[in-house]
């Protein structure tokens, strides 16, 4: 008998209206033969000759036809005791399961239902993590602030957030999503230990949707499956995007729509997809092929790398690294803003970053600080080699904005289809006001005034330092071919950055506050921040 951890998903079954239909879609889709449930209405599936599932008869035609998840306890008493306590519901006592152990229905405090095995002379699973098996699980729901501790407390489990995959897409995002993956106690957790994860259900999604349980099999080709599955009599609800397996929806934004997903060898990336009536613009797809062609070319240290791309597909798409770490942005909010000598850092990390990908023929066009995730070693620019293949395409010509107004420079504001590389360090220059005083350099009561200021008021910079105005304003001078290279930023830098005999390691203690390093180590690790 296979041994499971305390907490670890250990089986999976669902419940149909035609028993020998779903024998016969699940037969054909994974290979699995069937063995009959000693008399009763269910059927074992094996794959190999090894359980693997259940299938079983309804017994009310009106419940949903869905899988569920059995969690392993090693005492089921307890864990029913724990549930109740801490604010789930108890839907079926323990009861036994013949020979195989005792089990149990519940439900999380946001509705979503699982089970309970407290293992006999059966355990569970006799395969996992290989085609036609069990892989992976995750539960949506409303109420994360209620179901992450309730998880936590019951099962043990330490979550690492996932949240925006380091991407916020831009101002305009809707529905964010964020992730968590669990791993079990005694581990550390992370994406190699992780034994399921939550997703949020947001305002995207229709007001009727339950909290649910969202179960994964392996397969060995995901469009060869989907494809099967159709020809099968199934429908695909979330078709993977190129090679990756789509987890979640993390955001929308004015270019369109961002999904966490994942490799098959597990690596965790964010996609961004194009909207459609760009991806029906012929001249976008021109651009935009030039434009990934140029960002995988980027290896800067300081940028999230292009993994993959395919601008020729139905719908365009780019992949990048997953980047756990909070952005700019949100260490600011948290933390107040940075002292002087962090701001330097930044910059010049983000000046290294800058060098690289105008160094590729690109320009950035959105560098604010929801686009820059700060990690032990210092920042990483994100969601580059996109938005300039927007320019020049008719998003222009609809009203929908290439940048951000608080952090854009005066010549984008007035045709973004014609910036330089120059208009990125006027964004820097913002950026790092933003970073040194916790407001951005321009902001109106809405994006038309925020511009006015931009054009005619010239930036706020109250609260900037004086050792830090040379920097910022020789960025955002009006003309841009006044402004510093970064090449020229790095050296006007370096010299603060190493001449004090402090420690040069690079590393967060090294120069950022205490408090933004604890929420990078909270954030990489999926703990609370202190």
């Amino acid at each position: 008998m296979a041994a499971f951890a305390h907490s670890a998903p250990c089986w999976a079954d669902v419940q149909l209206s035609d028993l020998e239909a779903g024998k016969r879609f699940y037969g054909g889709l994974f290979g699995w033969t069937f063995r009959a449930g000693d008399g009763m209405p269910f059927a074992d599936a094996l794959s190999d000759g090894r359980l693997v599932a259940a299938l079983a008869a309804k017994k009310d035609g009106r419940m949903p036809t869905a899988w569920g998840v059995y969690f392993s306890t090693d005492d089921i008493r307890a864990t029913v005791a724990s549930i109740r306590e801490h604010g789930g519901q108890i839907i079926t006592d323990p009861v036994r399961a013949g020979r195989a152990g005792i089990v149990a229905e519940a439900a999380d405090p946001g509705g979503a239902v699982f089970g309970l095995w407290q293992p006999e002379e059966r355990a569970g699973f006799e395969k996992q993590n290989d085609p036609g098996s069990f892989c992976w699980t995750e539960v949506y729901t409303r109420q994360p602030d209620r179901v992450d501790p309730f998880y936590e407390k019951v099962f043990g489990f330490h979550g690492t957030d996932l949240d925006e995959a380091g991407h916020e897409v831009s101002d305009d995002t809707e529905a964010l999503v964020d992730f968590r993956m669990w791993s079990p106690e005694g581990v550390e957790p992370g994406p190699d230990t992780a034994v399921g994860g939550r997703s949020v259900i947001t305002d995207a999604f229709p007001a009727e949707m339950p909290s649910y349980f969202l179960i994964y099999f392996a397969v060995a080709d995901c469009d060869a499956a989907a494809e099967l599955a159709v020809q099968l009599g199934g429908r695909v609800a979330q078709p993977p995007i190129g090679p990756f397996e789509v987890l979640g929806r993390l955001g929308a934004g004015g270019m369109g729509l961002v999904y966490l997903a994942r490799s098959a060898s597990g690596r965790r990336v964010a996609i961004k997809t194009v909207r459609t009536e760009l991806a029906e613009d012929q001249l976008f797809r021109v651009r935009f092929t030039r434009e990934v062609e140029a960002a995988r070319a980027v290896s800067g240290f300081y940028t999230a790398a292009v993994v993959d791309a395919d601008p020729r597909a139905a719908v365009p798409w780019l992949a990048t690294a997953y980047v756990p770490a909070p952005s700019l942005e949100e260490i600011v909010n948290e933390c107040g803003p940075m002292p002087t000598q962090a701001v330097r850092w930044l910059a010049a990390g983000i000046a290294e970053a800058l060098q690289s990908i105008h160094g590729a023929g690109l320009v950035h066009r959105d560098l604010k600080p929801s686009n820059v995730l700060v990690v032990e070693d210092g920042p990483r620019v994100i969601d580059f080699g996109i938005a300039s293949g927007v320019s020049n395409t008719r998003l222009t010509m609809t009203n929908v904005a290439v940048g951000t107004p608080a952090y854009m420079s005066p010549e984008q504001a007035r045709d973004s289809r014609s910036v330089t590389g120059a208009s990125d360090i006027f964004s820097l220059g913002s950026t790092l006001v933003f970073a040194a005083t916790g407001h951005a350099p321009f902001h109106g009561a809405n994006p038309v005034e925020t511009v006015f200021m931009l054009l005619r008021e010239g930036p706020d910079l109250e609260g900037l330092p004086d050792d830090l105005r040379p920097l910022i304003e020789s960025c955002m001078q009006m003309d841009a071919t006044q402004r510093p290279s970064p090449a020229d930023l790095q050296a006007q830098l370096a010299p603060h950055l190493f001449a004090s005999g402090g420690d040069d390691s690079g590393t967060a203690s090294a120069w950022l506050p205490s408090r933004a390093t604890a929420m990078i180590e909270a954030r990489r690790g999926g703990r609370p921040a202190p």
